[in-house]
């Protein structure tokens, strides 16, 4: 059981569950719709199904993939498909009941699938491997976009289906699934784009760079805007709900934006401190008024951040954590960790 690092401090935090002795550790997390249950994708190839209401226990072990599972994502309005890709180049649909079989889909022989993800709706389902971005029906591939000029390296589905965007070196570039001819919109410029995120909105992606640099894209114009400044490269970004707040790593401290009007040009940003160690992934609750960091020390941050925004709670993990992800309803938060567990905390409404 993680201890509680400062009990003044704990105004969001509840209790603190876990689940111990995963054959793995979590390199990816995701929630079911209905919050009960979560995958667990390990970086040595299994992907677990933990039951999360109450006291956190895993219920099931599924195969994964062969070298490691990268990325898993339940799907949405579905209590029982998940998603995964691995090192093994495939694309996998498990039933975590055991239902029916994994539907499997090779997607190259070369590269591993770096990312997975559902549209919202849950009738598609889109991944990278190498320079290829696929998109998925019930029956398999339906679209294959090959045209790109470097590696992918992350992907993410408008909030309302429209396109797909993928990061890559020489910036962003969007697809959409509808358009028979398949031309896609180049956002460019001379880098490499690791990490995007859409606004709530679908006006504007964010992407963390290689450079230690965040970019701002207008998805209207394609003009962007470049935060600098960062210790090191960026790998963790999050939007707020309302897409007013774009929160950032790159370093040990959270570096949240401020993206209201005209943007954030010109704008201080708030510095939010941790544990003085790298971050690992930062996120904001699905609404309300929450955001979560963890770290590479161990240690779960949370912020109330309504005005004035304030500290809402620590807990040190037993282990550098390695994933985060938040509940459907925002009440708990669950963190990956190195020492092969899952913590699951619980967030006062």
């Amino acid at each position: 059981m993680p201890g509680m690092s400062d009990p003044t401090m704990q105004s969001l935090l509840g209790s603190v569950e876990r689940v111990d002795g995963l054959p793995g550790l979590p390199a990816d997390l995701s929630w079911s719709p209905d919050g009960t249950r979560l995958a667990a994708g390990l970086g040595d190839g299994p992907v677990v199904i933990i039951a999360a209401g109450g006291s956190p226990d895993a219920i099931s072990v599924l195969a994964g993939h062969d070298g490691g599972t990268t990325s898993v994502a339940w799907r949405p309005r579905d209590a029982d498909l998940v998603a995964s890709g691995g090192l093994d180049g495939a694309i996998r649909v498990w039933s975590a009941s055991g239902a029916h079989a994994a539907r499997v889909q090779e997607v190259s022989p070369i590269d591993w699938v770096q990312r997975v993800a559902w549209r919202g709706d849950g009738a598609l389902l889109a991944g990278i491997a190498g320079r290829a971005l696929v998109v998925l029906d019930d029956d398999g591939i339906t679209r294959r976009f090959d045209d790109h000029e470097s590696t992918l390296t992350d992907l993410a589905w408008h909030p309302r289906g429209r396109a797909i965007a993928v990061s890559h070196y020489g910036g962003l570039t969007s697809w959409s699934p509808r358009h028979a001819d398949g031309t896609p919109r180049r956002f460019r410029w001379k880098g490499s784009s690791l990490r995007l995120a859409w606004s709530p909105d679908g006006r504007h992606v964010a992407t963390g760079d290689q450079d230690s640099t965040v970019h701002f894209w207008i998805m209207k114009n394609g003009k962007d805007l470049q935060m600098w400044g960062y210790p090191r490269k960026v790998q963790e970004l999050s939007w707020d709900s309302l897409g007013r707040h774009l929160a950032t790593g790159g370093g040990p401290e959270v570096i949240v934006w401020d993206c209201s009007g005209a943007g954030p040009a010109g704008t201080e940003p708030l510095v939010l401190d941790v544990d003085g160690t790298p971050l690992v992934a930062v996120a904001f609750a699905p609404a309300g008024r929450a955001m979560a960091a963890v770290t590479d020390g161990g240690t779960l941050a949370v912020w109330d951040m309504r005005a004035p925004i304030s500290a809402g709670g620590q807990v040190e993990l037993p282990a550098a954590a390695t994933a985060l992800a938040w509940s459907p309803d925002g009440r708990r938060v669950a963190v990956g960790d190195a020492g092969g567990g899952v913590s699951v905390a619980g967030i006062a409404a």
